[in-house]
């Protein structure tokens, strides 16, 4: 695959890196010479020195013949307009990095039918995911949100002592808000149906509103393990996030904030949150708050080394666990030595994320289960698609698919067979890798090709 890559800071060289292994051909744009001789030095790129937004060092790059054009520089607003600009050159498919996760919830929709991104992907979005997914504590983890957040996939491990292990789906009680997609079993991955039955070391895929998955996760037994309390030091987006997130799950939440004015926006935007103005680092400030009940210390301040000797600081003073933010690649092998538990890059984690949907088979892939053996697809239903307006339980869905959800605007729907899609409506495919090909035509399928049946 022709990939051109805008940015060549930590995530693109990453980026770029990985995709060379995978014997991609890659061309890496910055206006950083430097920047693009370290990248040259550690893999083998192409490099096109300039501004990433420019038509012509982008034409120069071979925007109009690429495959796919990543722009994942720390500007949300140069990334959209090369893209834009990319796309209008005639770039196949495009990946923004955009910023605050919030902006992200609140227009991913806009970024892919107004502005024709294909992927949109924020690092804060990605790092509180990460952090929430440590933060629980037990077998359900959170693979990705949609819509905002108002719809979340989860993945259920089945334990041994689960009630649900012998069970059909049928005989269990799931909520209504909530499908189960796919199930993993060893190597396979098996789309459910009522009479399948569930299994010790099962891995659930679970699709649903945020308030079903907690009821599905108490039928299928899901371990809760979740700390009564969490302190945060930096009160960025991330901790805005998780935040919220851990709020929801009843966990209280502290966040300590050394920007007075950002203290006090963060205190407006967030409830059932507290938030206290000082450093993360300030012994005084940290016992203030109870930093020997804390069952997380998540440090999120900008600078890796005060995040790692705030986690040393916290962990001497009583606290459970730590989480520390930390960019750096060589600093990632420290985290152990140094005493903190887990260590969460945001940058790598979007490299990593990236680098999932350039391997995805699909070009609508949104993300991929157990390696590659299933993916979950967006795809929009156009005006004159042959099957818009009839029931799911009419339209020739291949074997190994199933309509997880859809987004109808800003409304949610956990769909039967009775529901209708309808023209502009976002559907969220689970297909196994075999099927894909099968998926694609039948959404190819136009109401001017074929008449479709009465």
């Amino acid at each position: 695959m022709n990939v051109l890559v805008i940015g060549a800071g930590e995530v693109g060289t990453h980026l770029a890196r990985f995709l060379t292994k995978e014997a991609h051909a890659v061309t890496l744009v910055d206006r950083d010479a430097r920047a693009l001789r370290r990248a040259a030095r550690a893999t083998d790129v192409q490099t096109v020195e300039g501004n990433g937004s420019s038509h012509p060092v982008l034409d120069r790059a071979g925007a109009g013949t690429a495959e796919l054009v990543v722009a994942v520089t720390n500007n949300p607003e140069l990334n959209m307009v090369a893209c834009t600009v990319a796309k209008h050159l005639g770039a196949r498919r495009t990946v923004v990095r955009v910023g605050g996760g919030q902006a992200l919830r609140d227009n991913q929709l806009v970024y892919k039918d107004v502005l024709g991104f294909d992927l949109t992907i924020s690092p804060e979005e990605m790092a509180a995911l990460e952090i929430l997914r440590v933060c629980r504590g037990q077998n359900a983890m959170p693979v990705e949100n949609f819509a905002g957040g108002r719809l979340q996939m989860r993945r259920l491990e089945i334990l041994d002592d689960s009630p649900a292990s012998g069970k059909s789906f049928a005989q269990l009680k799931m909520p209504g808000t909530v499908l189960a997609t796919g199930v993993v079993r060893g190597t396979d991955v098996t789309i459910p149906r009522g009479d399948f039955v569930l299994e010790s070391r099962d891995y659930v895929m679970l699709l649903g509103v945020p308030e079903g998955l907690e009821k599905a996760e108490k039928v299928l037994g899901g371990r809760r393990d979740l700390p009564k309390r969490v302190l945060i030091s930096g009160g960025g987006p991330i901790a805005l996030l998780v935040a919220r997130d851990l709020g929801t799950l009843g966990v209280k939440v502290r966040i300590i904030e050394a920007d007075k004015d950002a203290a006090e926006r963060l205190s407006r935007d967030l409830d059932g949150a507290e938030v206290v103005h000082g450093a993360g680092t300030d012994m005084e400030i940290l016992n203030q708050e109870g930093i020997h009940r804390a069952g997380f210390f998540i440090s999120l301040m900008e600078n890796d080394e005060v995040n790692l000797l705030a986690c040393q600081l916290a962990r001497s003073l009583g606290a459970e666990r730590t989480i520390a933010k930390v960019n750096r690649s060589d600093y990632a092998a420290l985290v152990g030595r140094l005493g903190v538990d887990h260590s969460v890059s945001p940058r790598r984690l979007v490299a990593r994320r990236i680098a999932q949907y350039v391997r995805g088979a699909s070009q609508g892939s949104i993300t991929q289960i157990h390696h590659g053996a299933a993916e979950v697809l967006d795809r929009t239903v156009a005006d004159r698609w042959r099957w818009a307006g009839r029931p799911l339980s009419e339209i020739p869905f291949p074997p190994g698919t199933m309509v997880g959800g859809i987004l109808r605007g800003d409304e949610t729907v956990i769909p039967n067979g009775a529901t209708a899609p309808r023209p502009g409506d976002h559907l969220l495919v689970f297909a196994k890798r075999e099927v894909l090909d099968d998926v694609e035509r039948l959404f190819a399928q136009s109401a001017d090709d074929i008449a479709a049946p009465s």
